[in-house]
């Protein structure tokens, strides 16, 4: 029985573990890890009760982290914990675990959460399998998937491309890459 941490940050990483240490004795030892590839690596030699994964990491994120435990570790228990709730992440989480049989438990907290509620997602999570979701992602829980195209599309928006630059760089004809994008823009509510 273990707990893992992944989150590049040493003092949240230290924190982490000291509140988790208190609150779930009977579930150490706690493994840690500072990036991507070592949690992937952790992950799938402890097989912990629920990881902890910060999205931004360095090496891989942990999105990509947790797809590639999932991948091997179906069962995995997975808590996202973020100051970045992006929506392409939460999107391409939704879409791992929508591939994943059968679905596994995982949730979302922000960083700012006090800690009594970071400990109450925990523990709903590693002990009754919960899917526990923080209040300030559910609106995007709400909204319609992006297709892998849209996803891309808002990416190159990001940038700043045209929509004839993401019509070339997606191979798409500028009538097809405009009414995807109006697709994309009635999904996000953008008028």
């Amino acid at each position: 029985m273990s707990i893992l941490i992944a989150e590049d940050n040493v003092a949240q990483r230290h924190y982490l573990r000291e509140i988790l240490e208190k609150e779930f004795p009977s579930h150490a030892p706690i493994v840690e890890a500072a990036d991507g590839e070592e949690t992937v690596k952790l992950a799938l030699e402890h097989k912990p009760e629920v990881s902890i994964l910060d999205i931004q990491m360095p090496k891989l994120s942990g999105v990509k982290a947790a797809r590639a435990i999932w991948r091997e570790f179906p069962a995995a228990r997975i808590i996202f914990w973020t100051q970045f709730p992006h929506e392409i992440y939460i999107n391409e989480i939704r879409k791992i675990v929508k591939s994943v049989d059968p679905p596994p438990a995982y949730g979302f907290i922000h960083k700012n959460n006090p800690e009594s509620r970071f400990l109450r997602f925990v523990a709903a999570v590693l002990e009754d399998g919960a899917d526990m979701i923080d209040p300030a992602f559910k609106d995007s829980f709400k909204r319609p998937l992006l297709t892998e195209f849209e996803s891309e599309a808002l990416y190159y928006l990001a940038l700043g491309l045209s929509n004839w630059a993401i019509a070339r760089k997606c191979s798409l004809s500028l009538r097809g890459v405009e009414s995807r994008l109006a697709t994309l823009y009635e999904k996000l509510f953008v008028s």
